[in-house]
């Protein structure tokens, strides 16, 4: 598909929001939480755009969680995400910053995670103005969760360090075929994972770990901080998912599982089958990371 079709069928996707993404009742939080929107600029990026949700009862610095949302690195952070963070920072007492990274085609493969990388280091340059400590973890959905794996082998072994990682139902291997994996795909969820692979990568290597964070060697697994791996037993990725979990054991990371068999893909923040108890158990296991960890 050439670069112009691309666009286009880009911009028609993120126009036409599917029903499962909006959400009544994200009013219902107002009373315990408190939404701040930030756009700024960090050179060479421009119009950088993220949200800082807080719990309204805290007070001093707080660790923080930094949200990436699902879409295959295409489709638009939404409300879904922000009432995701909302729960996130009322159930846990954090912080949690949402960003709205800039999305493929028009930025592909390596923009978003640069950019990323970029607004973590303005959160720690920051943090006593932003009411954060230099605690925090990465948590992603889908791709989001590529991007946030990714972010954290960038980071595991400098000063940006996270404490841990929450990877949901995450998109681990791009390079390979949708129809060459063990899991079956329902209807039109193979060509649509195609178009995302074709807006993100624009030619680059798919086997790169940067991409495709599934192929990362042990040796670059190694000293990854703790990780939540979030899957649904009807999930198109659960496959790669399970045999990543098994890979990062074998690695010595201290890696944990939780499985929902009935749920499927996008379950934990679109409100899908088992998405209550996942989220608890996902709320749950950030309080216990943020405990075993003491503010530098």
């Amino acid at each position: 598909m050439r670069r112009e079709d691309l666009y286009r069928k880009a911009d028609e996707m993120r126009a036409n929001i599917p029903a499962i993404f909006q959400f009544a009742g994200m009013d219902e939080l107002d009373a315990v939480t408190i939404v701040d929107e930030v756009r700024l600029e960090l050179s060479p990026f421009q119009d950088i755009h993220f949200y800082i949700v807080k719990p309204k009862a805290a007070s001093g610095s707080l660790p923080f969680v930094v949200n990436l949302h699902g879409g295959g690195m295409v489709r638009n952070h939404g409300e879904r995400d922000i009432l995701f963070c909302r729960r996130l920072a009322f159930q846990t007492g954090c912080a949690v910053i949402s960003i709205d990274y800039h999305l493929a085609p028009q930025y592909p493969y390596p923009y978003a995670l640069d950019e990323i990388e970029a607004i973590i280091r303005y959160l720690f340059e920051k943090q006593e103005i932003l009411g954060l400590d230099s605690r925090y973890i990465l948590c992603g959905q889908s791709s989001g969760g590529n991007l946030a794996l990714v972010t954290t082998l960038r980071l595991k072994d400098g000063i940006y360090r996270p404490q841990g990682q929450i990877l949901c139902y995450s998109w681990l291997d791009i390079h390979t075929n949708p129809g060459n994996k063990a899991d079956n795909f329902p209807d039109g969820r193979k060509e649509l994972y195609d178009f995302y692979k074709d807006c993100y990568v624009m030619g680059a290597n798919t086997k790169d770990w940067e991409i495709s964070p599934f192929f990362a060697s042990e040796s670059e697994l190694e000293r990854l901080p703790a990780t939540v791996i979030v899957e649904g037993g009807l999930d198109e990725l659960r496959s790669e998912n399970m045999q990543f979990f098994r890979r990062l054991c074998d690695a010595g990371v201290h890696a944990v599982m939780f499985y929902y068999p009935d749920s499927v893909h996008g379950f934990l923040v679109n409100q899908m089958a088992d998405w209550k108890n996942a989220q608890r158990d996902v709320f749950q296991e950030i309080i216990k990371m943020f405990e075993l960890t003491e503010d530098k």
